[in-house]
């Protein structure tokens, strides 16, 4: 007999006893009639005792079927007090997650977060890694990751988390050096930092939306490419480059004017954020903490 079969059939047979028909047993859970019936012969079998007496209408619960009742529902009951020990004990143990994230875009949204979960959870250690790459969970060791494409592997679970839409930005300063472009063509004689994406590799084309609403593929082939936003910040303070990003990468240096929106009427690239994780994770703490990330998002979707 296996543990597993046995253990549902004897459940079975103790919610039979419970709602007293085979039909009540069989749409509470979704199973047929004969389900319920085969699962506690089978039951009857394994202890080689008759546990009901049956007609077409009715059963009667044998002595043999009252006495094992009552010692599975109290090992039962045991059984669940166990398991929320259990489930009490891991929660409060200390735990580090080990999270991947791109840079960019995700670094602005959960980075200012984070210290505020851990102030709320003393026995959580966060150990973040940022960097625009492929990542392996399992051989890494990672809880789960956020990337910027679907992977390949078909054991993991993902999920959509957020879709940007990537714009050009420049300093007052520097449309006074080296003027604003207006167009594609004019554009593509100024200096604009370029991306690294996830495979190290660069982006020569972008697909972008025109002000007349025509989508074309534009090759640009930049001379400066970087894989993390913030030195693509300062170098446009500088006022000497143009960067893309989004209005919530920049937030603050837009409300202060040191940066402005150049080419607004057109769409630049788009990009979905994907949130990677084994498909068998169970641990609390990382449940938890992919619910305050995705939480994260929410909050700035809504807004």
């Amino acid at each position: 007999m296996e543990i597993k079969n046995l253990y549902s059939n004897a459940q079975t047979f103790c919610r039979l006893i419970e709602i007293g028909s085979f039909s009540g047993v069989a749409n509470k859970y979704g199973i047929s009639q004969s389900t319920v019936s085969r699962r506690i012969s089978i039951l009857e079998e394994d202890l080689g005792t008759l546990l009901l007496k049956r007609n077409t209408r009715s059963f009667e619960v044998t002595e043999a079927g009252k006495k094992f009742y009552d010692l599975f529902i109290s090992q039962e009951e045991t059984l669940k007090e166990t398991v929320k020990q259990f489930r009490n004990q891991q929660e409060n143990e200390p735990y580090t997650i080990r999270i991947s994230l791109p840079m960019g875009v995700i670094h602005s949204i959960i980075s200012p977060q984070i210290p505020k979960y851990l102030h709320s959870h003393p026995n959580i250690t966060i150990l973040a890694f940022y960097q625009n790459r492929e990542v392996d969970l399992v051989k890494e060791n990672f809880d789960f990751a956020i990337l910027r494409h679907i992977p390949q592997h078909t054991t993991l679970r993902i999920r959509k988390l957020y879709k940007c839409q990537f714009n050009l930005y420049c300093t007052p300063k520097y449309i006074e050096k080296h003027s604003e472009p207006r167009n594609l063509d004019e554009l593509s004689g100024h200096l604009l930092v370029g991306a690294v994406m996830e495979n190290n590799m660069e982006q020569p084309v972008i697909d972008v939306t025109t002000p007349d609403g025509k989508r074309i593929l534009w090759r640009h082939q930049p001379r400066l490419m970087l894989n993390n936003s913030e030195p693509s910040l300062r170098m446009a303070k500088q006022n000497d480059v143009i960067i893309g990003g989004t209005d919530h990468m920049y937030h603050d240096e837009l409300k202060k004017r040191e940066l402005i929106k150049i080419m607004p009427n057109y769409k630049f690239a788009t990009f979905d954020y994907y949130l990677v994780r084994l498909d068998n994770e169970q641990n609390p703490h990382v449940k938890e903490f992919i619910k305050f990330i995705e939480n994260c998002f929410t909050e700035i979707t809504e807004n």
